[in-house]
């Protein structure tokens, strides 16, 4: 009999600090007309909660070495204005750099773009587990616009940000926790364009507009890429968590290349080939954390692309989820792991 072992995939081994996913962008486009690659990040306003993220915090973030961060997340309410997720730790909580004005990871944020002046910041609007009133809000021209409102408000209490970015999971989509319909394919489109038609009315034509994309070609087609373009400045493709524990072969869970037409370069390609999106509003994500499996047979092939199930845990949950900090220390476990290229 063959042994069992258990198998983590960490797709890009690229050091940087521990943030949750790293956008990298060449040659983007952004709305000041730069033409210099781009190095975004996602900040997790939990972070600095968790051992798990090294209690991670705005100061924490490499200012000098990246170009546009993206603050995770504000969520829609009931009322279809746009809130933060965490009121404590966005502007309550003291830091380092709080006044009696600003406190929270807003209170830093401010400070630290006074020191980096050319480094973007984007409020990103939704994720996975707030997504749930994207439908609702975008149904009616009436509740677009009060969403609409809600950011152009935001934007000019905070005139230190510099855009938002829409995550969105995912425009026509039906799953636990968030609905959608047949509709959300033109509403989003009307959203965007709404969106930017209000950044130039209220003066805020440098402002950012972003979204997060599936890179699934199935999901996309709910949506209408090469409409809705226009009004963006990029479009971040959520290249990762194309493979996981939901799969009963293992995988990489961010491959730039595959033979079954889930990867970095076939997303790519179905933005700019299918849709006609252009190239330099497009960034891929790459995942600074692990997925794995357990009860993988070991064969020649190493763990990869064979038969793999169960409980696998890591310091981000139960699926072999591991951030970077924690993957560089099984990898020093040499008596334990072997890694293989």
């Amino acid at each position: 009999m063959k042994k069992r072992s258990k198998k983590i995939f960490l797709s890009l081994s690229i050091i940087t600090v521990i943030l949750l996913e790293v956008l990298i962008l060449s040659k983007s486009s952004i709305a000041q007309g730069q033409t210099t690659k781009q190095s975004i990040v996602y900040f997790p306003n939990w972070a600095v909660y968790m051992d798990s993220h090294n209690n991670f915090t705005v100061g924490d973030i490499p200012w000098d070495k990246i170009t546009i961060i993206n603050h995770a997340f504000f969520r829609i309410n009931d009322k279809y204005e746009i809130e933060t997720t965490d009121r404590y730790a966005d502007f309550d909580m003291k830091f380092p750099h709080s006044d009696s004005s600003l406190k929270g990871h807003f209170g830093e944020y401010k400070y630290y773009k006074s020191l980096y002046p050319n480094v973007k910041l984007v409020v990103s609007i939704g994720g996975w587990s707030d997504s749930d009133k994207f439908h609702g809000m975008a149904l009616t021209a009436s509740n677009r616009a009060v969403f609409v409102n809600s950011i152009i408000n935001f934007l000019k209490t905070y005139s230190f940000f510099d855009g938002i970015d829409l995550d969105w999971e995912y425009p026509g989509v039906t799953r636990e926790g968030s609905s959608g319909g047949p509709e959300d394919k033109q509403n989003f489109t009307y959203l965007l364009r709404e969106i930017r038609e209000a950044y130039i009315d209220n003066n805020m034509s440098d402002k950012l507009l972003t979204i997060a994309a599936s890179a699934s070609r199935y999901t996309a087609a709910y949506t209408e890429p090469d409409k809705y373009a226009q009004y963006l400045d990029y479009i971040n493709i959520m290249t990762y968590d194309i493979h996981g524990e939901w799969d009963t072969v293992t995988n990489h869970h961010s491959p730039i290349y595959a033979k079954d037409n889930y990867s970095v370069d076939d997303a790519f390609k179905l933005y700019t080939k299918t849709y006609g999106v252009p190239s330099n509003k497009i960034i891929i994500g790459s995942p600074f954390y692990s997925r794995g499996w357990s009860n993988v047979a070991d064969s020649e092939k190493h763990g990869l692309g064979v038969s793999g199930s169960g409980y696998l845990k890591g310091n981000l949950g139960t699926a072999g989820q591991n951030t970077y900090f924690k993957m560089k220390e099984l990898e020093a476990m040499t008596d334990v792991y072997s890694k293989h290229w």
